[in-house]
């Protein structure tokens, strides 16, 4: 037996109006698959705005230790200055009294 299109579409629509609950079904199945595409996106706009929050925030904390060491630093230099001076004195006053 060969079929021709037209006789396919011909028994699709004998299936439509014999079974019309399928064709709610399907409709139904796209909509459902519309709703949860939506839901995907929702979701995958939240997710994108936290991870930004999170990269953002993890870069301000990387300045801020960044300055922070930078203080350290420069606190170390001025205190070693000062403790090498302070033995310097202390030195000369032991050794060089006048």
């Amino acid at each position: 037996m060969i079929m021709t299109i037209q006789s396919i579409r011909e028994d699709i629509e004998v299936v439509k109006k014999n079974f019309p609950w399928i064709e709610a079904n399907f409709k139904g199945i796209g909509e459902n698959l519309e709703n949860v595409n939506d839901s995907i996106g929702t979701v995958e706009e939240k997710i994108t705005l936290e991870l930004d929050s999170i990269l953002e925030t993890v870069d301000v904390k990387v300045f801020e230790n960044k300055v922070l060491i930078n203080e350290v630093k420069d606190n170390f230099v001025e205190d070693k200055q000062q403790i090498l001076a302070d033995i310097k004195e202390s030195s000369q006053k032991i050794f060089c009294p006048s």
